[in-house]
């Protein structure tokens, strides 16, 4: 007798682990645009950037984790948009309490 069972869970394992994470971290992503109020180099393991609206998690706070590989790109941007008194829009992909951190952004005249 053959048990189809177990083929089917491994199949189904398989599939989730090709295309179910990958779709749900770009699902979970949201955007959010505002102008920077402030930006502040915080000595932990942030940098934090203020807009003028708030994010999903509640707060109008963003973090960008140092040891993301666009951290100095995110901050030379955010800086530009702070001196500039421009717009910029964030992605924030995750919450930790009220803060959202976010995988990048840009700035927009």
């Amino acid at each position: 007798m053959i048990h189809k069972t177990p083929f089917f869970a491994a199949m189904a394992l398989a599939l989730t682990g090709l295309f179910g994470g990958t779709s749900l971290a770009y699902a979970q992503t949201t955007s959010t645009t505002g102008t920077v109020e402030s930006v502040h180099g915080d000595p932990g393991q942030y940098f934090v950037i203020a807009l003028s609206q708030a994010g999903r998690c509640g707060s109008k706070f963003f973090h960008i984790d140092r040891s993301t590989a666009n951290y100095k790109d995110m901050v030379a941007i955010s800086l530009t948009a702070f001196s500039a008194n421009k717009r910029m829009t964030v992605y924030v992909t995750s919450c930790s309490g009220e803060r959202n951190i976010i995988s990048h952004g840009g700035a927009y005249r």
